[in-house]
């Protein structure tokens, strides 16, 4: 299917963002407790002006609520998608920018809230009572879910060969592969899964591959071989040879002209050789980062319950 048939086959009907079709195999809805809250916008808008009239906070709630909307329109079947220029095709499906509406909502939902519930009171919860029911009746549904899948109908994930064709399960239509990989896809289909010698002489034994795990060993008969091993070239893999007399060192990766990782060994000495997946060091520190800022947050929280409570024993 070319991608501006797949832009058209997959947009969404309006029904599709309030109710999830019984033969569906995703759900698209904007969310109940959200449109509840959305429908009341005209009134947490004209608060919003006596307070904060020409303020940045107040132009960003009505960008948000715009962009929000917009994005929800441009999902639907009534929307030409399909005809905007191509840069903006590559989106591939038009239901991802539900994405980007759920964003920038979630913004004007959280204001919504803060300013109903400000001032609340008993006739206004009667009316929130009153809509959330209607609206449980109207959009009550559930996805249609078997939990006996049979996986033997699935589309497996099976070698990359000859015949293998332009889309594959795993791979879809190859369009990720990094570029020098994407050009060569001839050879990726001919390639053994086999470490393959590209300079020295050097034999290879109990070669083991396990996922993005490899280990050989090396019995070395020149100096600085050149190994191209069975994986696509990406920054992250770690590999190291472990040599008979207990040294050991870490190699340099790089990527051949085919797209797939390659290593040399600069040593006449015989060991044995060990890849794996590491990561970048940039996906280590953003992990890092994470960790630490949920430790602050987390010390953060008790400090101020803390105070609270030492104030009231004051």
């Amino acid at each position: 299917m070319e991608r501006t048939n797949v832009l058209v086959a997959f947009k969404l009907s309006f029904l599709e963002l309030f109710i999830t079709q019984p033969n569906s195999i995703m759900i698209y809805e904007v969310g109940l407790i959200s449109i509840l809250v959305l429908l009341f916008t005209p009134i947490a808008i004209k608060k919003l002006k006596t307070k904060y009239n020409n303020t940045d906070f107040y132009k960003f709630y009505i960008f948000s609520l715009i962009t929000g909307i917009i994005c929800l329109i441009m999902t639907l079947k009534v929307f030409p998608f399909e005809f905007l220029p191509s840069t903006l095709k590559m989106l591939q499906f038009s239901f991802r920018l539900l994405e980007f509406s759920s964003f920038f909502l979630a913004f004007v939902v959280a204001v919504n809230i803060e300013k109903l519930l400000r001032n609340i009171k008993y006739k206004d919860i009667i009316i929130i009572m009153i809509l959330e029911m209607i609206l449980t009746s109207l959009f009550f549904c559930h996805l249609h879910y078997n939990d006996n899948i049979d996986e033997t109908k699935l589309w497996p994930a099976v070698s990359v060969t000859e015949n293998t064709g332009r889309v594959h399960a795993g791979c879809a239509s190859f369009e990720y592969l990094p570029s020098k990989a994407f050009e060569n896809r001839e050879y990726i289909e001919k390639r053994d899964k086999n470490i393959i010698i590209l300079n020295g002489n050097v034999t290879i034994e109990n070669e083991q591959k396990n996922g993005t795990n490899l280990s050989c060993d090396l019995y070395m008969t020149d100096e600085n071989i050149e190994l191209e091993l069975p994986y696509i070239y990406y920054i992250g893999y770690d590999a190291k040879i472990n040599y008979n007399n207990g040294t050991n060192i870490k190699l340099d990766t790089y990527e051949t002209d085919k797209g797939f990782l390659a290593i040399k060994i600069p040593n006449l000495e015989n060991g044995k050789l060990e890849v794996k997946y590491e990561g970048t060091l940039l996906m280590k520190i953003s992990l890092y980062i994470s960790i630490l800022g949920t430790i602050i947050l987390i010390f953060k929280f008790v400090v101020q319950k803390i105070n609270k409570l030492t104030k009231k024993e004051k």
